[in-house]
């Protein structure tokens, strides 16, 4: 889902985002309500093979590129199952998968922004052609904000 399908099926989600202004927060977390927050980070992406995939349970993911490009490759959770490289840990809301291969991709520029529900496994931090600088925003929202 990206950003403009959230604005019309989770308006108070949107809202959220749209008053978070990610481009003045320096890297690292930020509490916003409810339980959700955002990370904001730089760093350097990455050949596809030194990446792996990962999935949530109890958080929504919108990845938003503030500057850079990547690609961020995204798979079903239910196909990845017999990959697990590093089991659920609730702590952390994260489990990694193996599998290299497949999935889909979406290339995110400057501005654009992804919306990964829990059943999504998802590869971020990819990168296009050369490793580059990007700079994020990963909201990390409560499943419940979409009931």
């Amino acid at each position: 889902m990206n950003i403009t399908s959230l604005k019309t099926k989770f308006p108070k989600v949107y809202k959220l985002i749209a008053e978070t202004d990610v481009k003045a927060l320096l890297n690292g977390r930020h509490d916003l309500h409810d339980g959700a927050y955002v990370n904001v980070e730089t760093y350097i992406t990455q050949k596809r093979t030194e990446r792996r995939f990962e999935a949530h349970k109890k958080f929504v993911d919108v990845q938003m590129i503030l500057s850079g490009t990547e690609i961020i490759i995204v798979r079903p959770v239910e196909e990845l199952k017999n990959t697990v490289s590093t089991p659920y840990c609730a702590d952390k809301d994260i489990e990694f998968y193996t599998a290299p291969n497949g999935g889909k991709e979406h290339l995110l520029k400057e501005n654009d922004a992804l919306v990964l529900f829990p059943n999504e496994a998802h590869m971020p931090c990819v990168a296009v052609e050369a490793p580059q600088q990007v700079h994020k925003a990963v909201f990390k929202l409560p499943i419940e904000f979409f009931a």
